[in-house]
């Protein structure tokens, strides 16, 4: 339940909600939503995390089952002491599932490597750009956009579009036809690469694909990946268009660039391209809508944001949804009583007749009238008879009271489940008295097994009318569900 809800059930919550907050926020800058998405997909990879090390704010789920008895007529069987509790009801490791998700990581992360040699590639067979002209425009750029750290610029010797990738040290490709280009177009592609290097794009690029790869099976973090692509690209568009550049010149110029052009998505996978076919239709709408914020997140803004999805991605993290383990049902699976053996009595004490002397007190010669003496049944003190066996005019008792035994925490943690039988008396008075338990559980089960029956009311059983002791024999069933 833990699992399912830490890597299937919270990042789903986590990126709906981002995809209902970006829809919200459409006519906001593409920068802020691209900032949401993207930690959206961070805070899907630390909730699982964060689960972990956090402590637990558990909700419970309360079953809908309820519990019952029942009084089952069976013929007397003998039970096997020896038949102990069930065995820890551990569920097997689920190797298969295991073996799929681990090949599912390797082949995305296998893509990404991949593709980082493919840049690779191309970076020693690419030739650095050596013209004044291009060097003085980097430098102008460079500067407009607060960029100290140094970037290379390179030319490669295929029509590829125009990229960008790096962590530390940032790299830009450009195809083998920039050299024909105009100032202004190498301005506008240059800027719009330079604004991939401000955003640090290439890092963030990697870190969604390793997200990808921990949740491939999750469709939903690939439609955040994919609009973390669209968002990025319509963000930097948008810091080239804040340079003054006009939305409609931009929009042919990417156009153009875009066409004939070869390319390669493969490499998109470890670096950020320009012009995608795919979104370029999207983009020139976005281009040109005259509507639409384009100002990029500042670092007052970035922090801000920041900080309010940590503090929703710790709250949610530390939330657990425990299902509570239903209350067992216990089940009077057998009434097994003795037969009632006969109780002796002693015959009626026949009526004694005794004659009466007088003796020396009574004179001489005068009759004496003849008395007879009739001695009582003697009184004997009765026990309380054995019960009796339900079934030829005994009825079972019925429960009137019910306490309901419930699980220990080391069972539960255990997942241990079983069922403990004991014989019972249930008397006259309606309460129940152990008489012997004949199969027991670990965990500490059969104590409150025992100390549940024990405050069990019955309405007694009876017979001829009158309520008599009956002997049972309880099965208490724990199940975890």
């Amino acid at each position: 339940m833990t699992l399912v809800l830490d890597f299937i059930g919270k990042p789903t919550f986590i990126l709906i909600s981002a995809a209902i907050l970006t829809t919200l926020l459409r006519r906001s800058s593409a920068a802020v939503r691209h900032a949401i998405w993207i930690l959206a997909m961070a805070a899907s990879m630390l909730v699982a995390v964060a689960a972990l090390l956090l402590p637990q704010f558990e909700w419970s789920v309360l079953p809908d089952g309820s519990t019952g008895v029942t009084f089952l007529r069976m013929e007397d069987t003998e039970i096997d002491p020896s038949q102990t509790a069930a065995a820890p009801n551990l569920p097997e490791r689920p190797f298969r599932l295991v073996f799929v998700g681990v090949l599912g990581v390797t082949f995305v992360l296998l893509r990404l490597l991949i593709a980082r040699l493919a840049v690779r590639r191309l970076t020693r067979n690419a030739i650095g750009m050596m013209d004044d002209d291009w060097r003085k425009l980097m430098t102008e750029l460079c500067s407009e956009f607060h960029i100290r750290r140094p970037v290379r610029l390179l030319l490669s010797k295929d029509n590829i579009s125009p990229m960008t990738w790096g962590v530390w040290r940032h790299t830009i490709l450009i195809p083998s036809s920039a050299a024909d280009w105009s100032n202004e177009r190498r301005r506008l592609v240059l800027a719009h690469e330079i604004a991939h290097v401000k955003r640090n794009d290439g890092l963030l690029q990697i870190l969604v694909q390793v997200i990808c790869s921990v949740y491939w099976f999750n469709p939903l973090v690939w439609y955040a990946a994919h609009r973390v692509r669209i968002e990025r690209e319509r963000a930097c568009d948008d810091r080239v268009l804040v340079l003054g550049t006009e939305a409609a010149e931009y929009a042919d110029h990417l156009v153009q660039v875009a066409r004939g052009l070869r390319d390669q998505r493969s490499l998109t996978f470890a670096s950020v391209s320009m012009a995608q076919p795919s979104q370029l239709e999207h983009r020139v709408v976005s281009i040109l809508d005259s509507g639409v914020h384009r100002r990029a997140l500042s670092k007052a803004g970035t922090i801000l944001v920041c900080a309010i999805a940590a503090l929703i991605s710790t709250s949610i993290a530390a939330i657990g949804i425990a299902a509570e383990v239903p209350l067992p049902p216990v089940f009077i699976s057998s009434v097994k009583v003795a037969p009632s053996p006969a109780t002796p009595t002693k015959p009626a004490a026949a009526p004694q007749r005794a004659p009466i002397r007088n003796g020396n007190a009574v004179r001489n010669n005068e009759p004496i009238p003849r008395q007879i003496l009739h001695s009582s049944t003697p009184t004997m003190q009765q026990e309380d008879p054995p019960p009796l066996r339900v079934g030829d005019g005994v009825t079972p008792p019925v429960v009137v009271l019910r306490v309901e035994p419930e699980y220990t925490d080391e069972a539960r943690q255990a997942k241990y489940q079983g069922s403990v039988v004991a014989r019972v008396t249930i008397h006259k008075d309606g309460t129940l008295t152990l008489d012997e338990v004949v199969r027991e559980l670990d965990y500490g089960l059969t104590q409150r097994a025992v100390e549940a029956l024990q405050q069990w009311k019955f309405e007694p059983g009876t017979k001829n009318g009158e309520p008599v002791a009956v002997s049972l024999t309880v099965e208490v069933n724990f199940n975890l569900k």
